[in-house]
């Protein structure tokens, strides 16, 4: 279902000519996905109205999950038992799949739709392989293609699609919205998020299995390096990262401005620890959290990335 903040986006796409090649662009956690999934089905509803109908048998298949003129191109999930290359990337093999669909006329006489999500994972032979049926695809034929690092695209494909940003929602619609979902404080939920409901909400949920004890860990100063490390290799990767990440962001909001943003409920530990470290450690502590972020898909030795960056805590170790 699309969300609120995205109904008038959804409008402006509907009213618009529409493209061979339409690529959503943003940052993680504005719904794109579900916008681009609500677009495809108001292409393919027999209705003709600028919302899909639910009733018509096209909007049945679609709800259903098997519109026999609708494909989804996404990574195989890693649940599945893949192996790391198929498990990433968006491969080959499955962009040459779409010649048959896209060779056979389409199942309603209608339009057919290809959503690509997300578009980055595209590995550089499947997006060679995409170039020509993007460029020049059958008649009525659309490609949706969803993305939060529109950068990492290849330019080749990138310049045969329209870009579409999707903008940010206002502060009082995300928050009304999170409220309606049950999160507490969403104004500190909505700042950690970069603005992101769908983030927000997930960052709250989160909270309960494991950002709370995270800090606990970090601002235990009775805890060694080693302690710390053995503790938070427990935590996901991708989470505890970003929890330090907001932690080294909050310490340099108490150096310059006397207080943090981002964990606001642990503002007392923030204040006691701020004046123990230097400015610019902190801004090059900073600068590496942002690069192991950047790299976290590759492989790599988790406790030594771990104890490697809590280290700025641990001056004499």
């Amino acid at each position: 279902m699309i969300h609120p903040w995205n109904q008038k986006v959804f409008e402006r796409l509907w009213a618009a000519e529409r493209p061979q090649g339409l690529l959503l662009t943003g940052p993680a956690g504005l719904g794109k996905g579900a916008l681009a999934r609500h677009l495809a089905q108001a292409v393919l509803c027999e209705g003709n109205a600028p919302q899909p109908c639910g009733t018509c048998p096209s909007c049945g298949w679609f709800q259903a999950g098997h519109h026999p003129d609708f494909r989804l191109l996404t990574p195989p999930r890693q649940e599945e038992g893949g192996d790391s290359e198929g498990s990433v990337w968006i491969t080959v093999d499955a962009v040459r799949a779409l010649a048959e669909f896209l060779m056979t006329t389409s199942h309603r006489q209608g339009w057919r739709v290809i959503l690509i999500e997300p578009a980055e994972a595209l590995n550089l032979a499947a997006a060679n392989a995409l170039l020509k049926t993007l460029e020049e695809p059958p008649l009525n034929t659309l490609f949706l293609l969803v993305s939060d690092h529109s950068a990492r695209i290849p330019v080749t494909v990138r310049s045969r699609c329209r870009l579409w940003p999707v903008p940010l929602p206002t502060g009082e619609q995300a928050m009304q919205w999170l409220r309606r979902e049950g999160v507490q404080e969403p104004a500190g939920y909505l700042c950690r998020s970069g603005g992101a409901p769908l983030r927000a909400l997930e960052q709250f949920r989160r909270d309960h299995e494991g950002r709370l004890g995270f800090l606990q860990i970090l601002t235990d100063n009775g805890l060694s390096l080693t302690q710390q490390a053995d503790r938070i290799l427990n935590l996901g990767l991708d989470q505890w990262l970003e929890w330090l990440q907001f932690w080294v962001m909050d310490l340099i909001g108490q150096k310059l401005l006397g207080h943090g943003h981002y964990h606001q409920d642990f503002q007392e530990p923030l204040s006691r620890m701020a004046p123990r470290l230097d400015l610019y450690d902190l801004l090059a502590w900073e600068t590496r959290l942002r690069e192991a972020r950047r790299w976290m898909t590759h492989p790599l030795n988790a406790r030594l990335l771990t104890e490697s960056l809590l280290a700025p805590l641990h001056p004499s170790s």
